[in-house]
């Protein structure tokens, strides 16, 4: 299985939830595949320790239609089984695939 992690808010404070994610997954799976997509800035201070994770930059920005269709573009060229989005509590859509209709999961 190919699982995509839309990680734009990995090192702010809500944040903590993903990189979580992102440690526990890597020791306890490596059956799976994993993309992890950063933010630019985040792209260096992220390295996984798992083979079946890698990364991909994303230049993510709040409320852009137009990266709401290059996400979903992205999303539908790694052909993933499933996209997992992670969302600020304090925003209403971020990044949230508005475009990409195939199996997501939000948290």
């Amino acid at each position: 299985m190919k699982v995509v992690i839309v990680a734009h808010i990995l090192r702010q404070s809500s944040g903590r939830y993903v990189e979580r994610l992102l440690h526990h997954l890597q020791k306890i799976d490596s059956k799976n595949r994993y993309v992890v997509l950063l933010k630019p800035e985040d792209y260096a201070g992220w390295v996984p320790d798992n083979p079946n994770f890698t990364k991909m930059r994303f230049r993510f920005k709040r409320y852009s239609l137009i990266d709401q269709i290059r996400l979903a573009r992205l999303l539908y060229r790694q052909n993933a089984d499933v996209v997992h989005f992670s969302f600020q509590p304090d925003v209403f859509t971020p990044l949230a695939g508005l475009f990409y209709f195939r199996k997501k999961i939000f948290t």
